[in-house]
């Protein structure tokens, strides 16, 4: 209800803010996370692809899913059919997520079958999903039979998107995801995330693989123990198993093992690691799993390039809503310390709440340039030709704040506004949904956009959460345009400058190959000296070793506020 009215707010100022939650890692306005790729692997094969779908032993690390949004139990939704809403919150009694722990249903839901949820899935999908023409016949009875019930729904829900390909081969939904209603409140809402506090990125996913720290959540046990951004994994130990070689396993058992360990540990439980730094000598640290608070803003700071120019950097991986105040005084830090360039990391930032997207676009854009313009327009199927139409399909460059529960701000106060006609963004394979949302919303009102890194993941589209028996469900309802109507990213941003991901050194150091390449052109207007070969022996492109992390689709998506 809070954000509900947050909307209204939003919509009374002149700013609508695009529907529900972000689309989501990781995103149906702003991104968060869906499940992306990156499984270890026992033999030679491609680099780890984003498959929501399929998630194949061959490849070297698991992505996990994240993602921003949320309905809630009971909400209205007007698009629905009448059908959906006969089989809406009608939960089996089999489903523990539509009960506490005596037994009794939870409120707002109905006694019912795995029939009726299932039912309802199809015809929500069949109401909302953007290629709905598209879904296949399933029988439903084949999931009933699994003994998980969270991944018997999930498998029936996937079973039912599109099976087309894009030109390139790839699935035309990789994106696309449910998981349970409790999962995804956590991770949107309060940015909470399970595990050890370290992002491991697969920079080779074949032996001898390499696996190494992408960077560490402060205060967490991985930052307790000492371990630093470049860090190698050499080996991992899980109580009553020999240790277990990750570089050069091609055990597939010992290659499942690894993989548990590292994205899907127990809570509590407790994985003895070995890791090597360069200059020093290997590192042992036991690392227990548990749920880890992630940082709305990695790093600010001020910086200063060449010819003398001051130089803002902004670092942050996830739209969430504790995003909204901290990225707010950043960006009145950098306003206060008069900066003339701006340097945006976003190679972890797999999206989320696509409203924050657009007020961080305000913020860095001259206001002459963004004034009555669209951020991001948003794009429905055949069937819902009124929402495409309707003024609500409008996200506008945000200028105040939201007032959403879970952000700590009051709705309606002036953003900051540093009035730059260029952006530096720092982008990666794992940059996607509400991140590359950005680059195109300020490309859309003439914005110069000087990105350096990797090609983006390619994530046009996003949705809405929507709750039903304790599950949510995250059908693609939409794709995104810009206020040139341009859009359909779906391969990815290319670089203006390409360069490898540099593990190194820290981020935010003047001397990381990304930063400096943005420090660098600031001065020169050119690329040159920006390193183009990767770490892995015989990459000769940046993207042969763009290096991948592991995360679910509630982290690769965008959202809308609900």
């Amino acid at each position: 209800m809070q954000n509900r009215q947050a909307g209204e707010r939003f919509r009374r100022a002149g700013n609508p803010p695009g529907g529900s939650l972000c689309q989501s890692r990781c995103e149906p306005c702003c991104f968060f996370g869906i499940i992306a790729a990156g499984k270890l692997q026992g033999r030679a094969s491609p680099l780890c692809q984003m498959n929501s779908k399929r998630l194949s032993l061959s490849v070297l690390l698991l992505a996990a899913l994240a993602g921003c949004g949320g309905g809630t139990r009971g909400s209205a939704d007007t698009g629905l059919s009448q059908l959906t809403r006969d089989h809406a919150n009608l939960c089996a009694i089999e489903n523990p997520r539509a009960r506490d722990s005596a037994g009794n249903l939870l409120a707002g839901y109905r006694a019912g079958s795995r029939q009726d949820e299932q039912q309802f899935v199809r015809q929500y999908l069949n109401d909302k999903y953007l290629w709905y023409r598209e879904m296949p016949a399933v029988d439903g009875s084949l999931f009933s039979l699994r003994p998980d019930y969270d991944e018997g729904m999930k498998g029936y829900f996937r079973a039912l998107l599109t099976p087309a390909k894009t030109a390139s081969g790839r699935d035309k939904d990789r994106f696309s995801f449910a998981l349970s209603t409790a999962e995804w409140q956590a991770s949107s809402v309060a940015g909470v995330v399970q595990g050890y506090g370290v992002e491991f990125a697969v920079i080779r996913n074949e032996a001898p693989r390499q696996v190494r720290v992408a960077y560490v959540l402060a205060g967490s046990p991985a930052a307790k123990a000492g371990l630093k951004r470049g860090d190698t994994l050499m080996t991992v130990q899980t109580a009553g198993k020999p240790s277990i070689d990750v570089v050069n396993t091609t055990d597939q058992n010992e290659l499942a093992e690894v993989n548990r360990a590292l994205f899907e540990p127990g809570s509590g439980e407790r994985v003895s690691f070995q890791f090597a730094r360069t200059g020093a000598p290997t590192q042992a640290v036991q690392l227990a799993a548990g749920e880890q608070q992630a940082q709305p803003v990695q790093l600010h700071d001020v910086l200063t390039n060449d010819r003398g120019d001051r130089v803002g950097y902004l670092a942050f991986n996830r739209f969430i809503l504790p995003l909204e105040k901290p990225l707010i005084d950043a960006v009145r830090e950098l306003q206060k310390q008069q900066v003339s360039e701006v340097v945006v990391d976003l190679r972890y930032n797999g999206g989320g709440y696509l409203y924050q997207s657009a007020q961080l676009a305000y913020m860095l854009a001259d206001p002459n340039l963004t004034r009555n313009k669209v951020f991001e327009r948003l794009q429905y199927s055949d069937k819902r030709a009124a929402d495409t139409n309707s003024h609500d399909s409008l996200l506008r460059f945000q200028s105040i704040t939201s007032g959403t529960s879970g952000t700590n701000t009051r709705a309606g106060e002036a953003l900051p506004n540093l009035g730059l006609r260029r952006v530096y963004v720092l982008t990666g394979a794992d940059t996607c949904s509400a991140s590359e949302s950005l680059i195109n919303g300020l490309r859309g009102v003439d914005v110069e956009v000087i990105q350096i890194g990797n090609t983006t993941c390619g994530k046009p589209y996003g949705f809405r959460a929507h709750d039903n028996c304790g599950m949510s469900y995250f059908p693609i309802e939409f794709v995104g345009v810009n206020d040139k109507n341009v859009g359909g990213f779906d391969d990815g941003f290319v670089p203006n400058c390409p360069a490898v991901d540099d593990f190194a050194h820290e981020l935010g150091d003047r001397n990381e190959s990304l930063l400096a390449a943005a420090l660098r052109h600031q001065v020169t207007g050119q690329c040159q000296g920006v390193s183009t070969k990767g770490n892995i022996a015989g990459a000769s492109t940046p993207q042969a070793s763009a290096p991948l992390l592991r995360r679910g689709p509630m982290f690769t998506n965008k959202f809308l506020l609900p």
